[in-house]
């Protein structure tokens, strides 16, 4: 039961995601003139002020994801158990068993952490660097080669590519990003980027190690 706890972000937490990112772009996109011209760094400066907004907090601080990724209160838990399915075995004066609440607590606790805020950051900059290289670089970068690591230094030639960069109206760039919105979407090369994060495997392996056989009596 606990695995469809997915059933919560699919169904009502993405919902409360893009309401915030409508919101940024609605403040930060707005701005910028659909018939404006925008250099490589225009558009690097878009993109990092529209992850500033959504990623971060009015204090500067990184937004907690847990109330997009699971439900926050005992209501919320009960439309989840219903959502899934499994209104009939857990009615309504009984939301959830004791390992299901377990688990559901020990995931929050692992939301909340340090380490959960780390590697989300680590696995964000790497789908935004293969977003970068097919929305922008490939376009707007003259002598742009085939991305590699998404992080690296910037080579003389590149420095270079910088300084030469072309600058294209903000609308022909729209329909590249939308394409690029619905490869995400469809996973591909976006979904296989997450099997190579360190931090990603490192976390997994904790919490697989964590809950051991737990997930199969929930």
């Amino acid at each position: 039961m606990f695995l469809s706890a997915s059933w919560w972000i699919l169904h009502r937490g993405w919902k409360k995601i893009a309401a915030r990112v409508q919101e940024a772009v609605d403040e930060i996109v707005s701005s910028v003139p659909i018939k404006g011209f925008l250099n490589y760094q225009d558009a690097e400066q878009l993109i990092a002020k529209l992850r500033r907004r959504i990623e971060y907090d009015a204090d500067n601080k990184p937004i907690s994801y847990r109330s997009f990724m699971l439900p926050d209160t005992e209501e919320e838990e009960l439309e989840f158990i219903r959502g899934a399915g499994f209104d009939e075995e857990y009615p309504t004066e009984k939301t959830s068993t004791i390992s299901l609440r377990q688990l559901l607590d020990e995931t929050k606790d692992f939301i909340d952490s340090p380490d959960f805020s780390q590697v989300l950051s680590s696995c964000l900059d790497e789908v935004f660097a293969i977003f970068d290289h097919h929305a922008f670089a490939k376009t707007l970068l003259p002598n742009h080669e085939p991305m590699g690591s998404s992080i690296k230094e910037i080579s003389h030639a590149e420095a270079l590519d910088l300084e030469q960069e072309k600058k294209v109206i903000l609308a022909n760039l729209l329909p590249t990003i939308s394409r690029q919105a619905h490869l995400i979407i469809a996973g591909n090369e976006y979904l296989n980027a997450f099997a190579y994060i360190k931090e990603l495997q490192a976390f997994s392996a904790l919490i697989y190690t964590q809950y051991g056989d737990e997930t199969s009596k929930a």
